[in-house]
C-alpha cells in the first residue's frame, strides 16, 4: 500500500480496507493511553509500572 502508491494517507487505507474500533476499558478507566510511546528508558520504566498495576 505505502510503497506502490503516490498517495500515502491512512484515510485512503481505511477507505480500501475498513476498520474496527477497539476499546480498552481497563486502561481508559484508569486514564492510561494504550498507545503512549516508549522512547526513553524512563518511558519503559513507566510502562512496566503501569503493566504491573493493571495485572489481575
Amino acid at each position: 500500500f505505502l510503497v506502490d502508491e503516490d498517495i500515502r494517507r491512512v484515510s485512503v487505507f481505511i477507505d480500501r480496507h475498513g476498520f474496527v474500533e477497539v476499546e480498552f476499558p481497563v486502561l481508559q478507566s484508569a486514564g492510561i493511553d494504550p498507545f503512549f510511546n516508549i522512547n526513553e528508558p524512563d518511558d519503559l520504566v513507566s510502562a512496566e509500572r503501569l503493566l504491573q498495576s493493571i495485572k489481575p
